[in-house]
C-alpha cells in the first residue's frame, strides 16, 4: 500500500493540477452526456469479458483481472468521450 501511495504521489506531482483538472472536465462531460456514458459502460462490459478471459490462464487471478481490466476500459472511454464532446462544444460553428 505504501508504494502504491508514493507512486500516486510521484505521479501527481510530475503530471501537475492542469492536467488532472482537464481529465476531472473530460469525466464530468461524458457523465452528463447519455450517449457517451452508455457507450463507456459498453466498454467496461467488454473490458471485464477480455478480463476474465486473460485472467482465467491463471488460477485465482480472473477475478480481479476481470474487474481491473473493465474498470481500466471505462475510464479510458469516459476520458476519451469526454476529450471528444469538449473539443467539439470548444469548435466554432461554421
Amino acid at each position: 500500500m505504501r508504494r502504491l501511495a508514493l507512486i500516486a504521489l510521484i505521479l501527481f506531482s510530475v503530471s501537475g493540477c492542469a492536467f488532472l483538472q482537464n481529465q476531472k472536465m473530460n469525466w464530468e462531460a461524458c457523465r452528463a452526456d447519455v450517449a457517451c456514458a452508455a457507450s463507456a459502460k459498453k466498454w467496461l462490459e467488454t473490458g471485464e469479458l477480455v478480463g476474465g478471459i486473460a485472467g482465467s490462464a491463471f488460477p485465482g487471478a480472473a477475478m480481479p483481472a476481470q474487474k481491473g481490466l473493465g474498470y481500466l476500459a471505462l475510464v479510458v472511454a469516459m476520458l476519451c468521450g469526454g476529450h471528444a464532446l469538449n473539443k467539439k462544444k470548444d469548435k466554432p460553428n461554421g
